[in-house]
C-alpha cells in the first residue's frame, strides 16, 4: 500500500475550520488525528502522527535489527535489537514464549528485554561467550 500523508484542514485566514476545508468525510477532525478536548490537543495529534508518517518515509523510524553472532543465552535462538526514534531500545527472542529467560511477552508473543532489562541480558551474553570461549 502506498504511503500518503493526510493534509491538515482548517481556514487559513481565520483559524476555524469551514465546509470548503473539510473531508470529504464531513468530519472536523484530520485524518490519522485523535479527538480532543481542544485544538491543542488535535494539534499535537496531528504533529506526531506527521512525525512517525515521515521518519517512515525517510526510512529512519523503527530500526529492527539482528545481533551478529550473539544467540539468545537461554535459548540460542536469533535476538534482534529494536530501536525506536521516540521510545527506549529493545531486544527480542525469536522463539517467542517457550523461551524460558525471565522477562516478559511483547505484544507479538516475543520475549522482550525492555531497557531496564538490558543490563541483565547483556551480563548473560557475556557470560554464553565466557563458556563457550
Amino acid at each position: 500500500m502506498p504511503f500518503t500523508i493526510q493534509p491538515m484542514y482548517s481556514n487559513r485566514s481565520a483559524g476555524s475550520i469551514t465546509t470548503r476545508d473539510r473531508p470529504p468525510d464531513g468530519t472536523t477532525t484530520p485524518a490519522g488525528a485523535k479527538a480532543s478536548t481542544g485544538p491543542a490537543s488535535t494539534s499535537t495529534a496531528v504533529a506526531d502522527n506527521s512525525s512517525r508518517q515521515l521518519l517512515c518515509v525517510l526510512g529512519i523510524g523503527t530500526l529492527s535489527t539482528v545481533i551478529p553472532d550473539r544467540p539468545c543465552p537461554w535459548c540460542g535462538a536469533e535476538l534482534r535489537i529494536h530501536q525506536p526514534v521516540d521510545e527506549p531500545s529493545t531486544v527480542t527472542c525469536s522463539t517467542g514464549s517457550s523461551c524460558t529467560v525471565p522477562v516478559g511477552l511483547d505484544d507479538r508473543g516475543r520475549r522482550v528485554w525492555n531497557w531496564h532489562d538490558l543490563a541483565q541480558l547483556a551480563q548473560a551474553l557475556d557470560a554464553a561467550e565466557r563458556r563457550v570461549s
